[in-house]
């Protein structure tokens, strides 16, 4: 009987084991200490954190490099550089008149006389070699000296061309390129001046109010200031120009904006003065090539081009691209 007592004291011992079941909260404690590369994970953050700050460092860098180009302006250095009485109505106005004889290098196709490899550069780019060649290399003047009162498109494609001026309403002020002894307009402008190759055939046009002998397979440029006309045209001689880009370009600079520039042309040519690269191509692919030169000289908007006479008829037929200046 008395070692019952014993026998029931035992059962005290296992409550050691909850005892050792409580080794099993420990090990809630790694989860602490596994909780603790959470706190590395935070720190990348933090760290993230400060290489936030320095992108606005490099983009507040960034505005720091444009203020660099007003010192271009030249104005700060040697103020007493400029002309006395010189007129500036700013600081900004200042440094970009000092700096104009600086600039104007880059706007060659502006000049009077662009250099040949800069006008070249563009067109060389995306036509092939030798597309601008021609069968007949010798001297334009010579070909073209002797007058030819002679009309080049039958009677439709010339009434085309005149109800296409009528049409975009060039009444105004109008330079007429590569002009003969007629121009196909229905309806005079107040005033068109031709350039062409050929003092006989222009003195004959009776609707030239000027004319100017020129020839622009030699010199490209106009003899025309900036914003002189209110539209242009050119009519079946585009495929003659040897510089149609640099042409183009000039177009632009004597247009005032928003003058249209209108070229018409036909199936019809000199074979042996027309560009090689036109004589290898079809009607379709006319457009496209004239549509290319209005791209490259970067100086008009939206180019439209179209056959404005009835397809499939019979006679010359009459294409047209023309464009705005901006």
């Amino acid at each position: 009987m008395v070692r019952a007592p014993n026998h029931v004291a035992h059962p005290r011992r296992p409550p050691a084991p909850p005892t050792r079941a409580a080794h099993p909260r420990r090990p809630p404690a790694p989860p602490t200490r596994a909780a603790q590369p959470r706190r590395p994970t935070a720190s990348p953050n933090r760290v993230a954190q400060p290489r936030r700050p320095t992108a606005p460092p490099n983009r507040a860098a960034q505005p720091r490099r444009p203020t660099a180009p007003p010192a271009r302006g030249c104005a700060r250095r040697p103020p007493s550089r400029a002309p006395a009485g010189a007129p500036h109505t700013s600081g900004h106005v200042q440094d970009v008149d000092e700096c104009a004889v600086r600039t104007a290098p880059t706007h060659a196709p502006r000049a009077p006389h662009p250099p040949p490899a800069y006008r070249r550069g563009v067109t060389d780019a995306v036509f092939p070699p030798g597309f601008f060649d021609r069968a007949d290399p010798s001297p334009d003047t010579d070909f073209y000296g002797p007058p030819r009162l002679v009309t080049h498109i039958d009677d439709r494609a010339i009434a085309a061309v005149g109800a296409l001026y009528a049409e975009l309403g060039l009444d105004g002020e109008v330079l007429d390129l590569c002009s003969s002894w007629i121009s196909h307009f229905t309806t005079p402008p107040r005033r068109l001046v031709g350039l062409g190759m050929n003092e006989a055939e222009l003195a004959a046009n009776p609707l030239l109010a000027a004319h100017v002998v020129h020839d622009l397979n030699t010199d490209p440029s106009l003899p025309f200031d900036d914003g002189s006309f209110d539209d242009a045209t050119c009519c079946v001689s585009v495929d003659y120009l040897v510089e149609p880009v640099a042409v183009l370009r000039e177009v632009a600079r004597v247009l005032r904006p928003g003058g249209r520039f209108v070229v018409t042309f036909s199936n019809r040519c000199f074979p042996t003065k027309a560009i090689r690269g036109w004589l290898a191509s079809d009607d379709e692919t006319h457009l496209q090539i004239v549509n290319a030169f209005f791209a490259l000289s970067e100086g008009f908007g939206q180019v439209t081009g179209a056959l404005r006479t009835p397809p499939g008829t019979p006679g010359d037929p009459l294409y047209a691209v023309w464009a705005a200046a901006l």
